[in-house]
């Protein structure tokens, strides 16, 4: 009997270190898993292109490489969870707000088998992780594209406003045009100008804009150097002369590195001063942060709710002042937007379309800019309420809201 216990003993002991070490085999081979760099990984224009070679999650990560081999990451994105031999494409980079220097653009895909925390993925970060699949794609950027030419501003009348507008050289190439509002101008509008456009009107309040010839050639070219055009003097047809700087995009009505570390009323630019502009996307929504610190909404995905007011990244917080055109357009998931006191403009079109959009709040302050159909054909029984102002600044808003 004795030895039917020590046998029986014996087989338990030897069955308990096998089923130990197997689970070991199988937590360290978990642990290991190696993910395999993404392959036929390009850039067209602005677009990304890539096909999995593994199960894992991927991210998105783009650095700039100056002349003097300064890098820096711009640009972010969680693509999430993606299974093998699944093909990636024209994903929007939106990269034409960073082609401002000469050096590379490299693009990184990773792969991993794991969920790292946002602030510690960094390259280096990643070229430490052996179980990492890391595929990348460098641009060579050696030329610029020409500054824009035959620039001249000037002020008219329509409809008893007084306007300014600005004119250039139709050179075939788009442009992009930043402006903003008061003399130490925080809050900028930036957009792409069409290829056909070579002229755009301002309000009496915008003192100075920049304009630059966007590359044509994500591929090769950077964009022109930058031109800053202050507003006429209202006495003045044309004041082109003085407010034509061929090679400094600085100027007394704009804002310089100086701003860049001093507090918003809604966010602090902070130890994150150094990376910005940047574009991030955070929580299906994705975020231009100019240099002062302050986000435009440029697109906001598939998402059921959206609270747009403040967006913080690695600790950092920043006001959303802008609401892009058509950053939402056409949108078939939301169903419920909130929009804080932070933002001055939404953009023509930006929730154009969005059928299931049922609850919309505005925290309105007297500044905020409503654009032409920004909320036409959402949902037929949405309930709009508009919180913040009163009397006929709150019934313009709403006015404008149901054109």
């Amino acid at each position: 009997m004795k030895k039917i216990l020590g046998n029986l003993l014996l087989f338990i002991t030897s069955l308990m270190c096998v089923i130990v070490l197997f689970g070991c085999v199988s937590i360290n081979s978990k642990a290991a898993k190696k993910i395999q760099p993404v392959k036929d990984l390009k850039c067209i224009n602005d677009k990304y292109h890539f096909k999995t070679v593994s199960d894992g999650n991927y991210y998105v990560l783009v650095y700039s490489v100056d002349e003097k081999g300064k890098k820096n990451c711009f640009h972010y994105n969680k693509l999430g969870a993606l299974k093998k031999d699944q093909t990636i494409d024209e994903y929007d980079l939106g990269l034409f707000n960073y082609y401002d220097n000469l050096g590379k653009i490299i693009l990184y895909v990773i792969g991993c088998d794991d969920e790292p925390l946002t602030h510690t993925l960094t390259i280096d970060y990643c070229l430490k992780k052996s179980n990492y699949g890391i595929a990348s794609y460098e641009i060579n950027l050696n030329e610029r594209m020409p500054q824009p030419t035959g620039i001249t501003a000037k002020w008219y009348e329509n409809n008893g406003k007084k306007l300014w507008k600005i004119s250039w050289t139709d050179d075939g190439y788009g442009h992009t045009l930043r402006y903003g509002y008061g003399q130490r101008s925080i809050t900028y509008c930036n957009c792409s100008m069409a290829k056909t456009e070579h002229e755009y009107t301002f309000s009496d309040y915008v003192e100075s804009v920049t304009l630059k010839t966007s590359s044509c050639d994500l591929n090769k070219y950077a964009n022109s150097d930058v031109i800053t055009i202050v507003r006429p003097a209202e006495n003045s047809d044309d004041n082109t002369s003085k407010n034509m700087p061929t090679d400094d995009n600085t100027s007394k009505n704009m804002p310089t590195d100086e701003n860049t570390d001093k507090k918003d009323a809604s966010g602090t630019v902070g130890n994150n001063a150094a990376k910005l502009p940047m574009t991030v996307t955070i929580d299906d929504i994705t975020y231009y942060i100019d240099v002062n610190g302050n986000a435009c909404a440029t697109k906001i995905a598939s998402k059921k709710k959206a609270v747009l007011d403040v967006v913080t990244v690695d600790g950092t917080s920043y006001p959303v002042t802008f609401i892009a055109k058509n950053a939402c357009k056409n949108n078939k998931k939301i169903k419920s937007v909130k929009i804080g006191s932070n933002v001055t403009s939404i953009g023509k079109n930006a929730f154009r379309g969005c059928k299931k959009l049922k609850k919309v709040t505005i925290k309105a302050n007297k500044s905020l800019k409503i654009g032409k159909g920004a909320f036409k054909k959402i949902n037929k029984d949405a309930v709009i309420k508009v919180k913040g102002v009163k009397g006929s600044t709150k019934k313009k808003l709403i006015k404008v809201i149901k054109k």
